[in-house]
């Protein structure tokens, strides 16, 4: 929890879109969002770090009955860039593939082996059922010790409502993918033997009964309330979404197992 003062609140309270301000206790971007949303910010910042990836510490107040993200400024980690203004893909669509990810951060911007990385954005977003990672929603920062990391933010639109059929923005196909569906069963036939080593991994780890844990304990953290049973349902969301994944990864290794009867 931040410690805010009156003149902290006083500003915070004319805030509705995200805007960065100056507090008491440091800088950072706020916005108004819903409690629901609030949270799912926060399962994508503790998940994210627990993956060894960058994201914006973020906080939740209340203020006047109204909730508010408080999340990190990221000038103050480094020197921010995002994935469209790094020019990668098509300069007019907001999504891309991981290979064209992957072919604009090694040849422009020379990070080594922080690009494998891009593995592990792809796996959050195919386990918590992101939709949003368009190309504002991801990219580098220069840290001020010269080296390059990869950030992820804005992970308020995670276990939506959308069915698997929707489009993922940053997908692991070479071509646009027609779904999540399409996409990750492509991952789960073609990708690396280490990438799906990593993703059952993080599989395994975020099983249902470990994220309805993380979710109570955020929520006592962090003091959310809620009145119309929105904890319960992304918690269902998750776990809906968790069995067809199942799904799909049994459909995958039938498929697997018919390719090497025929070879």
């Amino acid at each position: 929890m931040i410690n805010l003062t009156e003149k902290d609140k006083e500003i915070i309270r004319q805030i509705r879109y995200q805007k960065k301000a100056d507090l008491s206790v440091g800088s950072y971007y706020i916005k108004s969002v819903s409690p629901e949303r609030g949270l799912k910010e926060l399962i994508g910042l503790e998940v994210a770090t627990q993956m060894g990836l960058i994201c914006p510490r973020g906080n939740v107040v209340q203020i006047d009955n109204w909730e508010y993200l408080l999340s990190d400024d990221l000038d103050s980690y480094g020197r921010f860039i995002n994935a469209e203004d790094m020019e990668i893909g098509d300069l007019i669509e907001e999504y891309c593939s991981i290979e064209e990810a992957r072919n604009t951060l090694e040849s422009k911007y020379n990070i080594g082996s922080e690009v494998n990385n891009l593995i592990k954005i792809y796996i959050l977003d195919i386990i918590f059922k992101h939709f949003d990672r368009n190309k504002r929603n991801w990219g580098l920062i220069l840290l001020p010790d010269g080296s390059r990391k990869l950030v992820i933010l804005d992970n308020e639109y995670l276990l939506v409502d959308n069915d698997i059929k929707e489009k993922l923005k940053l997908y692991f196909s070479p071509s646009i993918p027609a779904s999540l569906e399409e996409d990750f069963t492509k991952f789960l036939l073609e990708a690396k033997p280490e990438d799906i080593v990593l993703f059952e991994y993080y599989f395994n780890l975020y099983k249902p009964e470990f994220i309805i844990s993380l979710i109570n304990i955020l929520i006592i953290r962090q003091g959310i309330k809620f009145e119309n049973g929105e904890k319960e349902e992304i918690i269902e969301s998750y776990q809906s979404h968790y069995s067809k994944l199942q799904d799909l990864i049994k459909k995958s290794k039938n498929i697997q197992s018919e390719d090497k009867i025929v070879r």
